[in-house]
C-alpha cells in the first residue's frame, strides 16, 4: 500500500494516508471537495488543518491538537502526530513523527525517508510561518461534524474545482 507522496505537492495526504494506515488514494478520494493534484499552487489552499480534520472526519478518525512542547518533551504520540514544517512564508511540508533519539526528532518525509531535525531546527520550522499546526489521530467514534465545519467541507468542494 503506497502512503508516500505521488507529487511535491501532496504531502498532507501523504501525512493522514501514513498515520491512519489508509493507501493515499484512499485518502484523496475522501478529501474535502477532492484533492486535484494540480501540483501547484492551488494544492496549498486545499491543503490546510482543516481539510485534514475534515479528511480524517470522513475516514472514520479524529485528531487533537499536539502542541511544539508536547512534541518537544515526547508527549506526542510517534507515527501518530502530523506536523506542519515552515520553510518560507509560503513553502510549507507536512511530517509525520517517526521517533526521537539523542536529541533528535525524525519525521517520516514523504519521500519513504525519515529526516532527523534538531530542537533548535524542528522549532524554527515550526513557527516560522503560519498556522503553527500538529496533531494526534485517534480512533474514537466519529460524531457528526459540527454544521460549521460540514459548511467548510461543502465550501471547499465548490471552490476546489479550479
Amino acid at each position: 500500500m503506497n502512503q508516500n507522496m505521488q507529487n511535491a505537492n501532496d504531502c498532507g495526504p501523504s501525512g493522514v494516508s501514513r498515520v491512519t494506515g489508509k493507501s493515499i488514494e484512499e485518502v484523496k478520494a475522501k478529501w474535502p471537495g477532492g484533492w486535484k493534484d494540480h501540483e501547484d499552487w492551488r494544492d496549498d489552499f486545499n491543503d490546510w488543518p482543516d481539510d485534514h480534520r475534515l479528511a480524517l472526519a470522513s475516514l472514520g478518525f479524529t485528531s487533537a491538537p499536539v502542541t511544539l512542547s508536547d512534541i518537544l518533551d515526547g508527549r506526542a504520540p510517534v507515527g501518530k502526530t502530523v506536523v506542519l514544517l515552515h520553510f518560507s512564508d509560503t513553502k510549507k511540508h507536512w511530517v509525520v513523527l517517526a521517533g526521537i533519539k539523542e536529541g533528535a526528532w525524525g519525521f517520516h518525509w514523504g519521500d519513504g525517508t525519515v529526516r532527523w531535525l534538531t530542537r533548535a531546527r524542528l522549532a524554527e520550522l515550526f513557527t516560522k510561518s503560519f498556522p503553527n499546526c500538529a496533531y494526534s489521530v485517534g480512533t474514537q467514534p466519529v460524531k457528526k461534524l459540527p454544521w460549521y465545519r460540514r459548511v467548510l467541507g461543502w465550501f471547499a468542494g465548490i471552490t476546489g474545482k479550479f
